[in-house]
C-alpha cells in the first residue's frame, strides 16, 4: 500500500506546506497533495497557495509523487488545465498523478473521479 498526504495549502506563504512535505517525506509518506481551488469552502476570503506552484516545489525538494487532490475540468480553461499537468510533469517526470473530475454545481452523484498518471507528449517541442 502507497499512502499519500494532504499539503496545508490555506495560508499566506508555502512555508508551512513545504515544511510539512519535508516532515511527510522523513516519516516514509509516498505521495502529497494539494487542493485544486484557491478558496477554502466556506471561507472565500481565506488565504489560499496555488496547487501546481506549491506542488512543482515539493516536486524539486522531493523524490514523492504529486498532483492536485482532484483537478476540475471547468474551472479553469482546459487548455490551461492540460498545460498546468505538462509543466509540473516536466518538473517532476513519472511523479505526477492526474486526478480529474468535473466542475458541478453541490448536487450529490454517483460518478467517481478519473485517476491517470500523467505523461508528458513524445513529439518535439518547440
Amino acid at each position: 500500500m502507497k499512502l499519500g498526504v494532504l499539503l496545508p495549502t490555506f495560508r499566506n506563504g508555502a512555508s508551512d506546506a513545504l515544511a510539512f512535505a519535508d516532515r511527510a517525506v522523513e516519516a516514509g509518506i509516498d505521495g502529497l497533495f494539494a487542493y485544486d481551488h484557491l478558496w477554502p469552502m466556506g471561507s472565500p476570503t481565506r488565504p489560499s497557495l496555488a496547487p501546481f506552484a506549491v506542488l512543482a516545489a515539493v516536486a524539486r525538494r522531493h523524490d514523492v509523487v504529486v498532483g492536485p487532490l482532484v483537478a476540475r475540468v471547468g474551472l479553469v480553461g482546459t487548455p490551461h488545465l492540460v498545460e498546468q499537468y505538462l509543466t509540473l510533469e516536466r518538473g517532476a517526470p513519472s511523479r505526477v498523478i492526474c486526478a480529474l473530475d468535473r466542475a458541478t454545481d453541490s448536487r450529490p452523484r454517483r460518478t467517481r473521479p478519473t485517476t491517470l498518471r500523467c505523461a508528458a507528449p513524445t513529439s518535439a517541442e518547440p
